[in-house]
């Protein structure tokens, strides 16, 4: 049987995607309707959270411009490819033209010979 671990149980400063939990014993306190505060060590709980909070806001806003980056080389990246499929389709068609015309000379020269032969 499992025990659901509550906030105050936390393992102190324990790193979990830049967030760090903070032990409360006694549970926190709340004064003023402002302030959270722990206790035990004096630490203001909202400071914290607060720094924590503009931490992932400010990777978070890293991020985004990475995909955005990301994006923008994606997009340059399929548009040359689509480019060089184009140009690489209208040489095999000019290709396949030509075999085609010669095919039908080198046809109508077999005929030719075949005929005059009878």
């Amino acid at each position: 049987m499992s025990k659901i671990m509550e906030f105050k149980d936390a393992v102190p400063e324990q790193e979990v995607f830049n967030v760090r939990l903070v032990k409360c014993s006694p549970p926190i306190i709340i004064k003023d309707g402002s302030k959270i505060e722990d206790n035990s060590k004096g630490v203001n709980v909202t400071e914290t959270l607060e720094n924590n909070y503009q931490s992932l806001k400010d990777r978070n806003n890293l991020l985004k411009k990475e995909t955005t980056e990301a994006q923008r080389r994606y997009a340059i990246i399929k548009h040359n490819l689509i480019e060089e499929f184009n140009a690489l389709k209208i040489s095999n068609q000019h290709e396949i033209e030509f075999y085609t015309i010669n095919t039908e000379a080198l046809q109508a020269q077999a005929n030719m010979i075949l005929n005059t032969k009878k």
